[in-house]
């Protein structure tokens, strides 16, 4: 039961900086919040707020961060150290190439290779 409630206090201490974390997450893949929110078609203030405050997204709007993100449940919650990607920034990608977030991952992929 100890080792329980202090894995419990880890985790809910990894959640706490969800914010942070999508904020970090946001830039490095070179959206900016209107930009992120067009993708997952909420607004602007969604984003802001869940980056500036500890609450989550629900379930259905995080699986739709992960995907344009490209990342993981578990980076994008803190659960695992979030992998360094060595792709083109999507910001020029989306300036260029009209094209899905789907789309732009899978061409950066090609391109990196």
């Amino acid at each position: 039961m100890k080792g329980q409630k202090h894995m419990s206090k880890m985790v809910d201490e990894k959640l706490a900086d969800f914010g942070k974390r999508l904020a970090e997450l946001r830039k490095n893949a070179g959206y900016t919040q209107q930009e992120l929110a067009d993708e997952l078609g909420v607004s602007r203030r969604v984003i802001g707020y869940y980056e500036s405050e500890s609450q989550h997204p629900p379930a259905s709007l995080l699986v739709d961060l992960c995907q344009v993100l490209d990342i993981s449940s578990d980076e994008l919650l803190g659960l695992k150290a979030i992998k360094q990607k060595s792709l083109p920034d999507s910001r020029l990608l989306r300036c260029y190439f009209p094209l899905s977030h789907h789309s732009i991952r899978s061409f950066s992929a090609n391109l990196a290779s």
